[in-house]
């Protein structure tokens, strides 16, 4: 029971750590005046917050399937919980957060890729991609990109895409809410 109690109090946290690092990256955007001297700093604080926007993210829903797993445990609990909720909060998270495994090791992983050439190989774009960022030839890999607020990578020959803006933080916070609405009033 703890830590189920535990879980659903990190998926909050989690929404939080998604805010404050797709807060980081608005500020970055509406303050060029700030980094005109140093253009490096700007972009450097965008990727990071980029990147922590997929690990908050992503951390989300490892508490909300430890969650669900302690739910299967705690059978009376379970019985006053509506699953059909958690169900589609679930679906409708996948939906709006997709591949975020495959972005999860594109952040944690990419210096791997660099000195390893058969991963590198095997992250390099299959198709020609043609999106924000230009084209990109079959054979080339992104590493680490970012237009406006989506951040972009190669991953197994696949260009995988992640949405660190306010909107999705507000998607996911509503997500929460639902997602907690499965459960009975304390």
């Amino acid at each position: 029971m703890d830590i189920l109690r535990h879980n659903l109090r990190r998926m909050g946290s989690y929404v939080r750590e998604f805010q404050h690092a797709a807060m980081l990256m608005q500020f970055v955007n509406s303050n060029d005046e700030l980094f005109k001297d140093n253009m490096l700093l700007g972009s450097a604080w965008r990727i990071l917050g980029a990147k922590q926007s997929i690990l908050a993210v992503y951390n989300y829903s490892m508490a909300a399937k430890g969650a669900r797993t302690q739910l299967r445990i705690a059978k009376a609990v379970s019985a006053l919980v509506d699953h059909s909720v958690l169900e589609r909060a679930t679906e409708e998270f996948k939906s709006q957060f997709p591949k975020l495994g495959e972005l999860r090791q594109t952040v944690l992983h990419q210096g791997e890729n660099l000195w390893n050439e058969e991963r590198d190989r095997a992250n390099r774009n299959r198709d020609h991609y043609v999106g924000p960022l230009g084209k990109v030839a079959p054979t080339n890999a992104i590493q680490s990109s970012l237009a406006g607020d989506v951040y972009h990578a190669t991953f197994s020959g696949e260009v995988v895409t992640f949405e660190a803006s306010m909107a999705k933080v507000q998607i996911l916070d509503q997500l929460c809410i639902y997602f907690f609405s499965a459960f009975p009033d304390p």
